[in-house]
């Protein structure tokens, strides 16, 4: 089963990875810091989040870890090409 990693934003501006069809225990979708950090959707269930518009998603393995990099990779330079101001330490 393949999943999705998109760029998002919260409502402070904040950037996460979504791995859409990529499920935690109890969620169809899981939340990523920029950096690949993370994975519980729970953690951040009180806020609300877009996909920021211009930045490409990609498809990875949920069960390869190198899969899910090379997504990340892709979608980082994907929002650095767009424009899109990433934290520091990405």
């Amino acid at each position: 089963m393949n999943a999705t990693l998109s760029l998002v934003r919260d409502a402070d501006g904040n950037l996460f990875l979504q791995g859409a069809s990529d499920p935690s225990q109890n969620a169809d979708f899981s939340l990523f810091d920029v950096d690949g950090e993370g994975g519980d959707p729970f953690a951040w269930g009180n806020r609300t989040w877009e996909i920021v518009h211009g930045v490409s998603s990609c498809e990875y393995d949920p069960e390869d870890s190198d899969s899910f990099w090379t997504a990340q990779q892709s979608v980082i330079e994907s929002a650095r090409k767009a424009g899109v101001e990433l934290p520091d330490y990405v």
